[in-house]
């Protein structure tokens, strides 16, 4: 065990040089796995896809909205996400923000930290909502938009509308086409429901 120990210390250069080409290699495995992913779904959706440094962004319209769709590997500063951008066309004069109930926003309700209930124990107990306006946040709730949330749920969503941009997130990179279909046709259906208003 010592001689062991005793070759890794002496050459912890060889042994950095050999570890570069494998992360390397492990990275291009994801990248060109997203890459396929994204190419799939600009055809898909009549999009465009554009290369930033380590990330792909989609973007495309859809019912006179322009969306962009992008993904970040993380890094020590910043968490991995897949994230659905648009600009909502009606003006909304609030804010809100729904995020999947962790267990410290669980411990902070029980404590009484404030949080929007709309009422269906289902839907409460996985979600954290936060609002400056109650009433249009429990009215945009639908159950069509519930049910629409709950089956992103495993990815432990964000959603945010603030200055009429929504946003929802996912902190990881999505690794299927169906992932990336869920995520955007929730995006589709939060913003229907916003325009309905």
């Amino acid at each position: 065990m010592d001689e062991i120990l005793s070759w890794l210390s002496s050459n912890r250069l060889a042994i950095f040089i050999l570890f570069i080409p494998i992360v390397y290699f492990i990275h291009l495995r994801r990248f060109s796995s997203v890459k396929r992913i994204f190419k799939s779904q600009a055809l898909k959706r009549n999009g465009r896809i554009s290369r930033h440094f380590m990330s792909y962004t989609l973007s495309f319209s859809y019912n006179d909205h322009y969306y962009s769709v992008s993904e970040y590997a993380g890094s020590r500063y910043q968490r991995a996400y897949s994230r659905v951008e648009t600009k909502v066309k009606k003006i909304i004069e609030c804010w809100f923000e729904i995020s999947s109930e962790s267990l410290v926003s669980a411990v902070g309700k029980k404590l009484g930290s404030q949080d929007i209930q709309i009422g269906v124990s289902d839907f409460d107990g996985q979600f954290m909502m936060k609002g400056s306006d109650e009433r249009f946040v429990t009215k945009f709730l639908t159950y069509n938009v519930q049910d629409k949330l709950l089956m992103l749920r495993r990815f432990k969503p964000k959603i945010t509308l603030e200055n009429n941009k929504l946003i929802v997130t996912v902190p990881r990179v999505l690794k299927k086409e169906e992932d990336y279909d869920l995520l955007i046709e929730n995006a589709f259906a939060l913003v229907d429901r916003l325009e309905e208003r």
